[in-house]
C-alpha cells in the first residue's frame, strides 16, 4: 500500500514530499553525529542552551511516577578544611607578636635610660618601672590582637567551609577535582513553596492574559481538521498551588574565542553577569474531589471549541478543562543587571518532555462523560501538549524579558537580534560523478539555519548546467543564542524535480560562531560541498558571509557608547523616565542615521480595542453601530468578528497572526523581526481582516505607515491607531522598534521584490546590415512569463546613430515583476514574418542591478549568439557580457532605458488576480489605492519619482503573456469612460459591502466561485516547476 500512496502523495505535493525529505535527511545525519537519539532510547546527548555544556535529558513519561525529594545540603558532610593555610597563617601572626614583643622589652629600656635625665640615672628604680611597664602594656595589647586575629580567622575559615559546602554542593563521583552540573545534588526548597502556597490564591487571573493567548495559539496550532477554532474565555489558578520539588545551581560553559572581536553590547547578551539554575517542578490535583466548587480549587479552564468544516460551519462545544497534574524539569538562565529588579533577560529550557495528565468534561456533564475516557481524544491531546512543550525542549529554548515583565509596560523597546548575517552565493559546480545527466540537472540552493533546518532563502532554479551562477543575496537574523546553541548557516544544493521530491546534491555548513568572530567583515570562500549522510564531496560552493552588528544610537561603527549630547538632551531625559536602559531611552530619541539605511525592524502588535463592523455594512443604510464615547458595550458571542492582523512590508506579507475568535477585543501580543534594506524608502501595512463563514474574509481595516515618516523623531514608536479604509471600526495598538546595523548595501541591492520595468528608449543595432529590415527584438522575463507580442525592429536608421528607430521616445512599456531579484529582462532576436526560425541572439539585463525610480542613463546589452540559450537566460552574468564557459559570438546591442519602478501597480493585476497566494496583496492594493495611499512608494532618486500617469504617447497594450503600456487618460464624457467610471462606483460599493455585496448568499456564491478557481489554479499549478519563494512567517 505504502508503495502506492507515495509516489501519489509526490506527485499531489511534491514540495511538502520535498521538505519532508529534507527533514529526514538532516535527522539522520544528526543521528549519525550523535546529536538526536533513536526513538525509545533510554536519553538524548544535545547541546544545553543555558550552560552550553552537553547534557542528556530524559522525557517525564520515562521518570517513575514518584518524584525523588530533594536533599538538604545541610546533612552534607563539610569539606576538608585547609589546615595547611591556617597553619602558615597562625605562625605569621605569632612571629609578627614575638617579633613585637621582643623589640618592646628591648628597645624601650635602652631608649629610656638613653634618654633620661641625669637626676634619673642615680636612680634606675624610677627608670624601671616605665621601662618594663610599656613593653608590657604593649605586649598585652599585641597578645590580644592575636587571640583576635586567630579566632577570627578560625571563624572565617569554618564558614568558608559552609560556604564551599554550598557553593560545591554535591560530589566529585568522577575524580577529576571538579563537582560538575550534573554532579550537583537537587535541594529542597520548601521554604519556596510557602511562598507559592500563600501567593498562589491571590493572583489575579487577569495577569495571564498573555498566556492565555499564548494557550489558545499553542491549542489552535494542534487542534485537528475538525476544530478550526478554540476560545479560552476563563482561567482560574485555583488554590492548590504548584509544587518545586528540587532546585540546584549550574556552572557555566567558555566560549572560547566566540566574543573576543564583539561590541560590548553583544558581549554583554552572550556572556554578560548571569546565573543558572535547574529545577523539577510537580503539580498534582486535590483528591476525592467531586462537585464543581471542589474542582474549581485545581488549575482549570474553560474551553469552547468550534467544530465543523472550517469557513463553512461552526459548532460551540464549551467543556471544562482540568490540569490534573504534570510533572517535569527545567533550566533557565538569569541576566543580571545592576538596577531593579535585578534581573533582565532569562532564557528558560525543558530538560525532556514533562510528563502532563488533564480531565476534560463537558459543561453538560450529565449527557456526556469525562471525554479523557475517550481513546481517541485522549491520544490527541496529549500528544497535542508534547508537540507544544516540545518546542522549548532543549536544544530549543524561550527568552523572556523579566524586566519588563516586572517593571515594564510590555513594550519592546529594542530587538532581540543582535546582528544580520549577509549570505551571497556566488556560484556552484558540481562533481559530474554527483550527477548522471547534466540535462536533468535543475538546481537551487536553501539557506538554512540548524539546527532547525528551516529554510531561510531559496535562489531561483537553473536547468541545464552543472556550473549554475546565482548571484544572489540574502540576510539572516541573528540572536544572542545562536553561537552558545552552536548554530550553523546551512548552505544546501537540491536538484529540483517536478513530480517526486525533490534530491539533495550536496550542503555546507559553517559556524555560526565563526561567522561572528570576523565582526562586520564579509568573507569570500570556496568551500567543498559534502553529500548527505556520507563525507563524499560532491563539487564546490563560492559563497561570500558575513556578520554586521546594531548601530549604537548616535554612534558610528568605531564606538560603543552613548555619546554624551544624547544623554544631555532634554528628550533623552525624558524618555529615560518611562524606560528601564539608557540604550532603550537612546532608540527612543534618536532617529535611524542616513549613513545607516539597513537595519532590524521589529513590529509588535499588542491589541485591538472596540473592534466591530460597521452597522451600513450589516445592514445598509441604518447607520453605523459604533458607541458613544464612555458607553461600555457588554460582549456577546452573536456578531462579533473573528479577528487576525496580516502585516506587509514594501507589499509583501511578512508575517500574519492567529485568528481571535468572537471578540472585539483580540489580544495578540505577537511580535515578528524582519530586515529592511531601505528604511527611507520601506512603507508597512498592518490588515486586519474578519475570518468568516461561507465567504472570503473581509478587510476590517488598516493602518498604513511610511517608516521615515514613523522614525523621523526616534527609532522607536508606539501607540493606537484607528483602522481605515474597511468594513469595520476600531483602535489597534501597535509599537515599532528598528535598530540599524552596520552594513552598507550597494544601491541596486536595496530596493523592492515586487515592481514594475519601465521600458523606453529602444535601440537595436545589428552587425549584419542583412538583418535590420529581417529581424526583430522580443522583451521578456525570466523570472515568469511576461512578454512582449509585438517585435521591435531594427532599422537602418538607428544603425546610423538615430536615438530611436520605429518605437520612438515616447513608448513606455510595462512589465510587471513579483521575484525582481530572480528574474532578467531577456532580449531575443528573432527573425520577422509567420515561419520563424527561433531565436537568433539573446541578451540578458538582470533586473537586481536595477537602482529603484533612477532613470538616468541608457544600458547597453550585447546581443549574443549561442548554442546555450538557456544557460544565457537563467545565468547571471553582465549586460555587456556572456555567462562564464559558454562560447557566443556578439552579433549587435540594444540600447535602452530601463527604469523599476518600486511596489505593486495596475499592470500587476491580471498576474495578482489570478494567482492565488497574490490575490489578497492586490485587493489590499485596491483598497489602498482608493484611500489615497499609493501616492509615494519608494524614496525618490535624483530626479524625483517617474510618474507614470503623466507619461503619454505611443501605447502598447500587454499583460501577462504582453507587457502593459500605459493608455492616455480616457474621456469621462465617452461611452467607454461612463461605463468604467459606473464600474469603478460598484467596486467601491462591493469592497465595503454595499450595494449587491450587502447580501450575505451573493459574498457565498462569491466565494464558492473563487474557491472553484483556486482549485483549479492550483492543480493547473502543480504541473508546472515552480521555484521557492519566501513564504509569509506565521504566530506561532
Amino acid at each position: 500500500m505504502s508503495a502506492v500512496t507515495e509516489p501519489a502523495k509526490q506527485v499531489i505535493d511534491p514540495q511538502q514530499n520535498t521538505d519532508e525529505k529534507q527533514a529526514r535527511i538532516m535527522e539522520k545525519q544528526e543521528k549519525r553525529d550523535g546529536q538526536v537519539r533513536e526513538p525509545g532510547a533510554p536519553g538524548q546527548s544535545v547541546r544545553d542552551p543555558v550552560t552550553g555544556e552537553q547534557m542528556e535529558i530524559q522525557d517525564a513519561k520515562d521518570i517513575p511516577e514518584e518524584v525523588p525529594p530533594g536533599e538538604n545540603v545541610l546533612k552534607m558532610a563539610f569539606p576538608p578544611p585547609d589546615i595547611g593555610g591556617q597553619r602558615e597563617y597562625l605562625f605569621s601572626l605569632f612571629n609578627a607578636t614575638a617579633s613585637r614583643i621582643t623589640l618592646a622589652f628591648t628597645l624601650v629600656p635602652i631608649i629610656a635610660f638613653a634618654t633620661a635625665p641625669p637626676a634619673f640615672t642615680s636612680r634606675p628604680l624610677f627608670l624601671l618601672i616605665p621601662s618594663l611597664g610599656i613593653p608590657a602594656a604593649l605586649s598585652f595589647l599585641w597578645v590580644y590582637r592575636m587571640q583576635s586575629k586567630s579566632e577570627d580567622d578560625a571563624d572565617r575559615r569554618v564558614w568558608d567551609v559552609e560556604r564551599k559546602r554550598g557553593l560545591q554542593a554535591g560530589y566529585d563521583k568522577d575524580g577529576d577535582g571538579r563537582i560538575e552540573a550534573k554532579e550537583k545534588i537537587k535541594e529542597s526548597t520548601e521554604w519556596l513553596n510557602a511562598l507559592l502556597g500563600g501567593v498562589w490564591p491571590i493572583i489575579n487571573p487577569d495577569m495571564f492574559t498573555s498566556t492565555v493567548d499564548m494557550l489558545e495559539d499553542i491549542m489552535q496550532a494542534s487542534v485537528p481538521t475538525f476544530i478550526h477554532s478554540v476560545r479560552i474565555p476563563t482561567l482560574g489558578l485555583g488554590t492548590n498551588p504548584l509544587r518545586i520539588t528540587s532546585m540546584r545551581a549550574l556552572p557555566d560553559a567558555q566560549l572560547d574565542g566566540v566574543t573576543n572581536a564583539l561590541k560590548d553590547e553583544e558581549k554583554e547578551q552572550i556572556q554578560g553577569e548571569h546565573v543558572n539554575y535547574e529545577l523539577s517542578f510537580a503539580y498534582r490535583a486535590a483528591p476525592n474531589q467531586g462537585d464543581w466548587n471542589e474542582r474549581a480549587q485545581n488549575f482549570h479552564l474553560l474551553v469552547e471549541f468550534y467544530m465543523g468544516i472550517k469557513g463553512v460551519a461552526a459548532v460551540p462545544i464549551p467543556v471544562w478543562a482540568e490540569i490534573t497534574g504534570f510533572v517535569g524539569t527545567a533550566r533557565m538562565r538569569l541576566e543580571l543587571i545592576p538596577n531593579p529588579p535585578f534581573v533582565k533577560h532569562t532564557l528558560i529550557t525543558l530538560v525532556g518532555l514533562p510528563k502532563v495528565s488533564i480531565s476534560i468534561t463537558p459543561i453538560h456533564k450529565k449527557l456526556l462523560p469525562n471525554m479523557m475516557d475517550i481513546p481517541f481524544l485522549s491520544r490527541f491531546i496529549s500528544e497535542s501538549i508534547n508537540a507544544a512543550a516540545k518546542e522549548y525542549v532543549a536544544p530549543k529554548s524561550m527568552m523572556l524579558d523579566l524586566q519588563q515583565l516586572l517593571s515594564g509596560d510590555g513594550i519592546n523597546r529594542d530587538t532581540a537580534h543582535i546582528g544580520v548575517i549577509v549570505v551571497h552565493i556566488h556560484q556552484v559546480t558540481v562533481k559530474k560523478d554527483a550527477k548522471q545527466s547534466v540535462s536533468d540537472m535543475n538546481a537551487y540552493v536553501n539557506v538554512c539555519l540548524s539546527p532547525t533546518n528551516k529554510t531561510q532563502y531559496s535562489t531561483r532554479v537553473i536547468s541545464g548546467t552543472l556550473e549554475p551562477v546565482f548571484e544572489e543575496t540574502t540576510v539572516l537574523l541573528v540572536d544572542a543564542n545562536a553561537a552558545k546553541i552552536g548554530e550553523k548557516v546551512s548552505l544546501q544544493l537540491w536538484d529540483s524535480d517536478r513530480f517526486t521530491a525533490d534530491d539533495m546534491i550536496g550542503h555546507v555548513d559553517i559556524d555560526v560562531a565563526e561567522v561572528m568572530s570576523k565582526h562586520n567583515t564579509a568573507v569570500r570562500r570556496v568551500v567543498p560541498m559534502q553529500e548527505p549522510l556520507s563525507s563524499k564531496e560532491s563539487g564546490t560552493m563560492e559563497f561570500t558571509l558575513g556578520f554586521y552588528s546594531k548601530v549604537t544610537p548616535g554612534c558610528n561603527e568605531s564606538t560603543s557608547e552613548i555619546p554624551q549630547q544624547i544623554l544631555d538632551s532634554d528628550g533623552y531625559k525624558k524618555a529615560r523616565k518611562s524606560t528601564l536602559t539608557d540604550l532603550e531611552a537612546a532608540v527612543a530619541v534618536t532617529p535611524p542615521p542616513e549613513e545607516f539605511l539597513s537595519g532590524i525592524l521589529g513590529i509588535q502588535l499588542h491589541e485591538i480595542r472596540e473592534l466591530g463592523v460597521k452597522k451600513d455594512n450589516m445592514n445598509s443604510g441604518k447607520g453605523s453601530t459604533e458607541k458613544p464615547e464612555g458607553e461600555q458595550e457588554v460582549e456577546s458571542e452573536k456578531g462579533l468578528p473573528s479577528s487576525y492582523c496580516t502585516v506587509m512590508l514594501n507589499d509583501e506579507p511578512v508575517y500574519k497572526t492567529r485568528t481571535k475568535p468572537m471578540t472585539s477585543t483580540p489580544f495578540f501580543n505577537a511580535t515578528t523581526e524582519r530586515f529592511v534594506k531601505d528604511w527611507k524608502a520601506a512603507h508597512i501595512c498592518i490588515v486586519i481582516r474578519d475570518s468568516r463563514m461561507r465567504e472570503n474574509d473581509p478587510v476590517m481595516g488598516m493602518v498604513f505607515f511610511k517608516l521615515a515618516d514613523l522614525f523621523k523623531d526616534g527609532s522607536m514608536k508606539t501607540g493606537s491607531w484607528s483602522l481605515q479604509h474597511g468594513i469595520g471600526f476600531g483602535r489597534i495598538h501597535l509599537s515599532f522598534v528598528f535598530r540599524p546595523v552596520l552594513l552598507t548595501m550597494p544601491p541596486s541591492l536595496v530596493g523592492f521584490e515586487l515592481g514594475t520595468v519601465i521600458v523606453k528608449g529602444v535601440t537595436v543595432k545589428f552587425k549584419d546590415q542583412s538583418l535590420h529590415d529581417s529581424a526583430e527584438v522580443r522583451l521578456a522575463t525570466s523570472g515568469g512569463y511576461t512578454k512582449i507580442k509585438k517585435g521591435i525592429p531594427a532599422a537602418a536608421a538607428a544603425h546610423d546613430g538615430d536615438d530611436d528607430a520605429e518605437t520612438g521616445k515616447d513608448t513606455h512599456l510595462q512589465l510587471p515583476i513579483l521575484t525582481r531579484y530572480h528574474s532578467a529582462l531577456v532580449l531575443n532576436a528573432r527573425k520577422k514574418g509567420l515561419l520563424r526560425k527561433g531565436t537568433l541572439a539573446m541578451g540578458t539585463v538582470w533586473l537586481r542591478d536595477l537602482v529603484d525610480n533612477h532613470h538616468d542613463g541608457i544600458i547597453r546589452a550585447t546581443l549574443w549568439k549561442t548554442d546555450k540559450l538557456q544557460e544565457m537566460k537563467q545565468n547571471y552574468s553582465k549586460p555587456e557580457e556572456t555567462v562564464p564557459g559558454v562560447e557566443a559570438e556578439s552579433i549587435g546591442e540594444v540600447e535602452l532605458k530601463v527604469v523599476f519602478r518600486p511596489g505593486i501597480s495596475d499592470v500587476h493585476e491580471k498576474d495578482m488576480r489570478e494567482d492565488p497566494s497574490t490575490q489578497r496583496s492586490w485587493e489590499e492594493y485596491v483598497i489602498m489605492k482608493r484611500g489615497g495611499l499609493r501616492k509615494a512608494i519608494g524614496r525618490e532618486s535624483g530626479q524625483g519619482q517617474l510618474d507614470l500617469d503623466d507619461l503619454n504617447g505611443v501605447t502598447d497594450n500587454v499583460q501577462q503573456t504582453e507587457a502593459k503600456a500605459i493608455n492616455p487618460t480616457e474621456s469621462h464624457d465617452s461611452l467607454n469612460g461612463k461605463l468604467k467610471d459606473w464600474t469603478d462606483h460598484q467596486d467601491n460599493l462591493s469592497a465595503d459591502h454595499r450595494g449587491i455585496k450587502q447580501f450575505k448568499g451573493v459574498r457565498t456564491a462569491e466565494w464558492m466561485a473563487d474557491g472553484i478557481r483556486d482549485a483549479v489554479a492550483d492543480a493547473a499549478g502543480r504541473l508546472h516547476r515552480k521555484e521557492r519563494t519566501s513564504t509569509m512567517e506565521k504566530e506561532a
